[in-house]
């Protein structure tokens, strides 16, 4: 049987070397009910256990990295241990076969053995002290040292000593080994969580670069690290590149709207702007508050037309929440579109939904543009019953032209005459008066 094929039979992975006739054991049923996160640092110390068996990474012309027979026999019995879990018989074999030898190269083979036996028991603390003594080992082969040296820094990464795991990984990836874009992925995640974000940065585009170059598309959890990395960075040009291939291979809610907004922060308006009608197209938005931000683009983009057009048809359809704050954007959004006739039915809902009389005296302002002074007059009554007002000279002011140009003189008069009372309002009101005096003189006489 080939020395580097692993078979999987009957629910069990095994695999055996031509030297020893060996066969090493994993029951899938007992991996299946471990953690992912687990399940990857298993996986990676398997690898490193398989490697010890492998002609490729054992055996050099040298001698000294020769490994007897008996080494491997006496490992393999220890995994059949493991497999059963007889994890002390297991160690008492495995401490054993140590005391048999000097050689470096087979004191590493066991001394791993005795780390995978610490990390099935989860005892992570122990299996990195034994893969620290096996790599102490003056002579051991650069494969085996690779491979003990991913599996102490995926050791480290999973306890969450992130500065160690850097230090294993960076030394691993120095040797001369197959590029493993899994290890750069590991790194960018280590570096980040050790605030290092350019060296996150460097090692996420070359894990994806590497997976790539194997003909492997990269996926979203690595884009999501990439995505994190350049945020940390106030990296916007370099965010929006990771967005646009995210939106295009998950187009999720999320990634829409942190795209618009990654736009927004580059000044970018108009590809925020499309961005968020393609959402919306799409069905993506789901909140009332989506929609209005986008009304508030097209406000922004000067779309007033549109902006309109947006908030009376999500209104109506009860997307928008009919709140007197929206149907005054909306208001305002037909004012500024020229189109005052329009602007008028959503502002006198707002006015009966709000608790002051400010939208009153807009709806008011509005009657007074369109010269219906009668209308006016009632608008701006309303909004000084209300109450509320941050300025009610102003809307006495107002009220009173309105009264003025309708004929009622004397209720004009009393209006800037309220209006007078304010300083701010005083002197033009007084003019108004002394020019209502004159003109009902004018009439007496």
């Amino acid at each position: 049987m080939n020395s580097n094929r692993i078979n999987n039979f009957t629910n069990v992975l095994y695999w055996r070397t031509p030297l020893s006739n060996i066969t090493l054991f994993i029951d899938n049923s007992w991996v299946g009910n471990l953690s992912i996160a687990r399940r990857s640092v298993l996986l990676s110390l398997l690898l490193c256990v398989l490697s010890l068996f492998s002609s490729n990474l054992c055996f050099a012309d040298t001698a000294s990295l020769a490994v007897r027979d008996t080494i491997f026999k006496s490992i393999g019995a220890a995994q059949t241990h493991i497999v059963e879990q007889r994890f002390e018989k297991a160690q008492q074999t495995l401490q054993s076969t140590l005391q048999t030898t000097t050689n470096s190269q087979e004191k590493a083979l066991v001394l791993n053995a005795l780390g995978y036996c610490q990390f099935i028991q989860n005892n992570f603390s122990k299996a990195i002290e034994f893969y620290q003594k096996a790599l102490k080992q003056k002579t051991i082969s650069k494969g085996l040292q690779y491979e003990l040296l991913v599996a102490e820094g995926q050791l480290y990464f999973s306890i969450e000593s992130y500065s160690q795991s850097i230090l294993s990984l960076e030394e691993a990836i120095s040797l001369p080994a197959k590029a493993n874009y899994k290890l750069h992925l590991t790194l960018a995640q280590s570096y980040l969580r050790v605030d290092d974000y350019p060296k996150a940065l460097r090692h996420a585009k070359h894990a994806i670069a590497l997976a790539k170059s194997q003909g492997i598309e990269p996926k979203e959890q690595w884009l999501s690290l990439l995505q994190t990395v350049y945020l940390e960075l106030d990296e916007m040009t370099g965010l929006a590149k990771v967005l646009e291939k995210m939106v295009k291979r998950s187009p999720r809610k999320k990634h829409w709207l942190q795209l618009a907004s990654v736009y927004g922060n580059l000044g970018e308006t108009q590809k925020q702007l499309t961005t968020l009608e393609i959402a919306r197209q799409q069905n993506i938005f789901s909140l009332s508050k989506e929609y209005v931000y986008l009304a508030h683009l097209y406000l922004q983009a000067d779309i007033p037309y549109k902006a309109a057009k947006l908030l009376d048809s999500e209104i109506q359809t009860g997307r928008v929440d009919k709140t007197a704050k929206n149907l005054y954007l909306m208001s305002q959004s037909w004012l500024l579109a020229q189109e005052f006739e329009k602007s008028i039915p959503p502002l006198k809902q707002a006015a009966s939904l709000d608790t002051t009389g400010k939208y009153y005296v807009q709806l008011g302002q509005i009657y007074m543009s369109l010269e219906q002074w009668e209308d006016a007059s009632t608008a701006f009554i309303n909004g000084l019953r209300q109450g509320g007002l941050r300025r009610p000279d102003n809307a006495f002011m107002a009220l009173g032209t309105a009264l003025f140009y309708q004929g009622a003189y004397e209720a004009a008069r009393d209006s800037f005459a309220e209006a007078s009372e304010d300083k701010r309002s005083n002197k033009i009101a007084k003019q108004w008066i002394d020019y209502i005096n004159s003109t009902l003189a004018s009439h007496d006489g």
